[in-house]
């Protein structure tokens, strides 16, 4: 996903728009920091002094009000605020919050874009990166790596979790935003749809049925390790399981979270290469 080209429009109109609409919106509300230059150049592809034109007019026209050495900030547009923000305060008024995110993903490919925050997201970020770091990152890992089913089950359990904090959040979470930009239920649905039902969908019922297969008195571990595509299996979940974790540590910064993966992460990397050799 990458910033559209809207054609004729000449640059830096297309930029002083698009943030003139997230303020309309309130995606940029009264007191909140506008992205950086260097941002909005990697966001919109554009040279410095495009930016600095789309700037300039905003600033013209009341949008925005700029303070050297701190910053660009939103002034008020209602009938009550229509003094600049002091630019003092606005850090502090400031709740927009803008991350560029790039993954790449099994079965989707490469999503790219910049995510502007609502507080509802940044809540449901938060929720979903506790599920994915208790759910996936919590994975047991024994000497042989972790039991297919184990995985599977996570998989599984993170599919419904995932499901229940998009319904719960509602559309709060699902912004009317342009072509170039993600928001949480984007991600989300991306997840559901391309990382998880893939795989669900074909290793669950291959491996219950192989499991009905298990003699009396053989544990288990034991009877996945005699499994013929055992390994087939294993490397999807891996894959799998990464993918999550690279999600996930969107989620976190979304959220404003530290990193509790790390762990997880190096584990997972660690069996793949195995896996792989």
């Amino acid at each position: 996903m990458t910033h559209a080209d809207t054609g004729a429009q000449l640059a830096f109109e297309r930029i002083a728009f698009d943030l003139k609409r997230q303020i309309e919106d309130g995606v940029l509300g009264p007191g909140a920091r506008t992205p950086s230059q260097g941002e909005l150049m990697e966001i919109y592809g554009a040279s410095s002094l495009t930016v600095q034109k789309a700037m300039r007019s905003l600033r013209d026209e009341g949008w925005v009000v700029s303070t050297p050495g701190r910053g660009t900030f939103v002034c008020g547009r209602d009938a009550e605020s229509d003094a600049a923000v002091n630019p003092s305060e606005a850090v502090e008024l400031g709740r927009s919050k803008m991350i560029n995110v790039r993954l790449r993903l099994p079965n989707v490919g490469e999503i790219r874009g910049t995510w502007r925050l609502t507080r509802e997201e940044k809540q449901a970020a938060w929720e979903l990166y506790i599920e994915l770091a208790t759910r996936v990152g919590g994975v047991t890992i024994g000497d042989g790596g972790p039991l297919l089913r184990e995985m599977l089950n996570s998989h599984y359990d993170v599919f419904g979790a995932t499901r229940d904090v998009l319904r719960r959040s509602g559309p709060a979470v699902a912004p009317r935003v342009a072509p170039s930009e993600l928001t949480f239920a984007v991600l989300v649905v991306e997840v559901l749809n391309g990382v998880l039902r893939p795989v669900i969908a074909r290793w669950h019922p291959e491996l219950a049925e192989y499991e009905r297969s298990r003699p009396d008195g053989l544990c288990m571990a034991e009877h996945e390790q005699r499994w013929g595509r055992a390994e087939e299996c294993r490397r999807d979940l891996l894959a799998c399981t990464k993918a999550l974790l690279d999600v996930a540590a969107v989620f976190g910064e979304a959220a404003g979270a530290g990193d509790l993966l790390a762990d997880a992460r190096a584990r997972i990397d660690s069996l793949q290469v195995t896996t792989d050799t």
